[in-house]
């Protein structure tokens, strides 16, 4: 089982909102890693925090978390981030 990440790119346009990413922002908040089809360009070496699947080895899993709620709280957290993304693109074009 793992958490399939469909690269829609928000959590990575946003890492100046979460203290542990804020060195990896551009002065717009995108991870500078970030390329223009929505990848990571250091993929394979990217930092821990960045990586879904090594969280949970290392935090969840240990403390008895299933892989199955650790990645149904993952896509949740995502779908959240994906929600407010989109509602504050809407409201700054209803502004414009």
């Amino acid at each position: 089982m793992s958490w399939k990440c469909d690269c829609c790119g928000h959590c990575c346009r946003h890492v100046d909102k979460v203290p542990a990413l804020r060195e990896l922002a551009n002065d717009d908040g995108v991870c500078k890693y970030l390329d223009s089809e929505n990848k990571c360009s250091i993929y394979d070496h990217r930092p821990a925090v960045c990586n879904v699947r090594w969280i949970y080895e290392h935090f969840f899993k240990p403390v008895g978390v299933s892989e199955e709620d650790f990645y149904a709280k993952t896509q949740e957290a995502c779908d959240k981030l994906r929600n407010e993304v989109i509602s504050e693109e809407a409201s700054e074009n209803e502004h414009a």
